[in-house]
């Protein structure tokens, strides 16, 4: 129910790098500030970047291991991941694509239109709001993502995301879980809302309404499981289905369960036994 940044701020933020590519250190500290990584003397974590001569350490957001490149000139000559412990190169890759550090841009036109956005939605608030302050100094303080309208025109949901044939599953129970997170957050929005030293946005503007949820749900296929008993469904327990290689029809209880036109799903634990199956199955005619 999170609304998220507009995907054309991923797309115009995102990098993507391979071995042969040419990359300017100096445009690269630029692209990386204004995506949101910090510069470090050694990259640790997340979202974190150094430049040692010929070489950059950087950490991308989503990755499970830093990457090494190694320039020859203005050439990237080789990519490697890199233990952040240790900082010993594991594995030569070819290629990788760095997300933005937060969801959210950091650049100086951005920090100035999210400023004067917050005063016009906060006329009252005091300047003083630590979070404003780290801000303007270039820090993303844990909970700047609850003002993500603030950097925006205007956000998107998951399902913008989403290419449209995707299909979608759905418990019968979402609706009442989704009700439950809906409640909890005007719950504490009413708690929070009187804060004047941190002022907060409406729900509405920050997460998706449930009604709004699901009926932009329906713009893709649906599939919806029911996890309650229904007391007019009769359950009855599988007739022994054993196959007997010494039998006439080794597949006799099989093919007779599917004479009465159920419709039935057959699983296999790999691949080679299903490739065994399959074969057992079309030997006695069945498809």
């Amino acid at each position: 129910l999170h609304r998220l940044c507009p995907r054309d701020f991923l797309a115009g933020t995102a990098l993507a790098l391979s071995t042969g590519d040419r990359l300017d250190i100096g445009d690269t500290r630029r692209q990386l500030q204004q995506a949101g990584y910090r510069a470090v003397d050694t990259v640790y974590e997340h979202g974190e970047y150094a430049v040692r001569g010929a070489i950059v350490d950087l950490f991308p957001m989503g990755s499970d291991l830093p990457i090494r490149i190694e320039l020859f000139d203005d050439e990237i000559e080789t990519l490697r991941t890199f233990d952040p412990d240790s900082q010993r190169t594991l594995e030569k890759i070819t290629h990788f694509r760095l997300l933005p550090a937060h969801e959210y841009p950091m650049t100086p036109a951005a920090v100035d239109r999210f400023r004067q956005r917050y005063d016009d939605r906060f006329p009252d608030s005091p300047r003083h709001n630590p979070l404003l302050q780290d801000l303007v100094r270039g820090i993303a303080a844990p909970g700047l993502e609850y003002y993500l309208p603030l950097f925006f025109e205007g956000l998107a949901t998951i399902f913008d995301y989403l290419p449209a044939d995707t299909g979608l599953i759905l418990e019968d129970e979402l609706h009442g879980a989704a009700e439950g997170f809906w409640q909890e957050v005007e719950h504490r929005h009413e708690q929070l809302s009187h804060d004047r030293l941190h002022p907060i946005l409406s729900p509405a503007s920050l997460f998706l309404p449930v009604s709004d949820f699901f009926e932009r749900s329906k713009s893709f296929r649906r599939a919806v499981f029911t996890t309650r008993a229904n007391p007019q469904q009769r359950f009855v327990a599988l007739p022994p289905l054993a196959v007997d290689l010494k039998a006439a029809e080794p597949l006799g209880a099989l093919q007779r369960m599917l004479a009465e036109g159920l419709c039935v799903a057959l699983a296999a634990e790999s691949p080679g036994r299903q490739q065994m199956l399959l074969e057992l199955l079309a030997d006695h005619g069945i498809q």
